[in-house]
Formats: structure tokens, C-alpha cells, sequence
């Protein structure tokens, strides 16, 4: 089951979690680096190195932001955006069930 986030509402859902991967596609598999996002406006702030970059380049900027729960019971928060700079503009977000008992 997921639960569709409100992109207005992003901002104070993300104050349940302090990192997350973020996930690229590459030449034949994903890529992914954990990061600690900070908010600035309607963005997330990412550092990533120059294969992440490269990979959202390749495909029109297209990232995927996963914050992983804190505990098995929790939901957890996938953000999809376009990278450029650094910056995640959010386009869609849900929260993904928790793991099965």
C-alpha cells in the first residue's frame, strides 16, 4: 500500500527522516549514494559526486530520493524529481508500506 504525499506537504514529512539514497539510473544498473538532504525552498540539496550527476544528466536530470524508516514498522518516503546542481525539484512523493510482519 502507498499513500500519496502532498508536494506542499513534503516539507513537514521530511522532518521525519535525517537521510536518504538517492537513486540514478546507469549505463546497465542503478546507482545509488546515501545523502543527507537539506530543504531550501521548494528543493532538496543533495551532494552527490559526478556519476550521479552524469546518470541524471543522461536521463533528463531524473532522480529518485528513498528515506528509509527508522524501524520496520514505519513507512517509507520516496520522492521522485529532476536533479541540476545539487538541487532535487520534487515531482511526485508517496510513502511505501512498511515491511510485512
Amino acid at each position: 500500500m502507498s499513500v500519496v504525499v502532498a508536494l506542499g506537504d513534503l516539507s513537514a514529512k521530511l522532518a521525519e527522516y535525517s537521510w536518504c539514497y538517492v537513486l540514478t539510473n546507469g549505463d546497465t544498473r542503478p546507482h545509488l549514494v546515501a545523502a543527507r538532504p537539506t530543504l531550501d525552498g521548494d528543493a532538496l540539496c543533495v551532494e552527490v559526486g559526478r556519476s550521479t550527476m552524469a546518470n541524471a544528466a543522461a536521463h533528463g536530470g531524473a532522480v529518485t530520493l528513498c528515506f528509509p524508516p527508522a524501524g520496520l514498522d514505519g513507512f517509507t518516503l520516496i520522492v521522485d524529481g529532476t536533479l541540476d546542481a545539487g538541487r532535487v525539484t520534487p515531482t511526485h512523493a508517496i510513502l511505501h508500506r512498511p515491511v510485512p510482519a
